[in-house]
């Protein structure tokens, strides 16, 4: 326990406040002070990580993105478009919005997990567990889904389904 009855997993710059945060919920924290750090990161004492951009370089102006008009626009199945980047000190994660219907291949993801938001409609998401073992995980929409990199699936979806797909990069970041 610290001096301050918060514990040992304490956050710097979180101060402990019973406050009414916009829209009237209330919380016991808030951040009181942004905390900037660099835009590259040594890890284990190695070279710095790159591949994202720097923290320091923020917009004039951000601009919402219509998940609705950006759904009509797919004419395609199993084709995905991205609709944002989340950075974060780690590889960059794609937000993805698909519409699926059928089977796609077999296939896994060595750097990334998958995470499967269903928007509308359903899927049969069929994987080989560890011990080789086919097995089926349903998913139907307002429901999430995370495949664990490295394990081999494939996608049976119904007609019309539409998803939010959530994927970092595929690729190692350089050290």
């Amino acid at each position: 326990m610290t001096g301050d009855g918060r514990g040992k997993f304490a956050i710097q710059g979180w101060k402990e406040r019973n406050t009414a945060a916009p829209g009237g919920e209330t919380s016991r924290f808030r951040l009181d002070k942004t905390i900037q750090g660099p835009s590259m990161v040594a890890v284990d004492n190695q070279q710095p990580l790159t591949g994202w951009p720097d923290p320091i370089d923020i917009p004039e102006e951000i601009h919402s993105v219509s998940i609705t008009s950006s759904l009509q626009g797919i004419t395609h199945t199993y084709s995905p478009i991205n609709i944002a980047t989340l950075y974060s000190l780690g590889s960059a994660t794609s937000l993805r919005l698909v519409k699926l219907a059928g089977q796609s291949a077999w296939h896994s993801h060595d750097n990334t997990d998958e995470i499967f938001i269903l928007l509308r409609g359903g899927i049969n998401l069929l994987y080989r567990a560890r011990s080789g073992e086919e097995k089926v995980a349903r998913v139907i929409g307002g429901e999430l889904l995370r495949v664990p990199m490295r394990m081999e699936h494939c996608v049976v979806a119904d007609e019309g389904t539409e998803v939010l797909l959530l994927e970092g990069n595929d690729v190692q970041l350089s050290r």
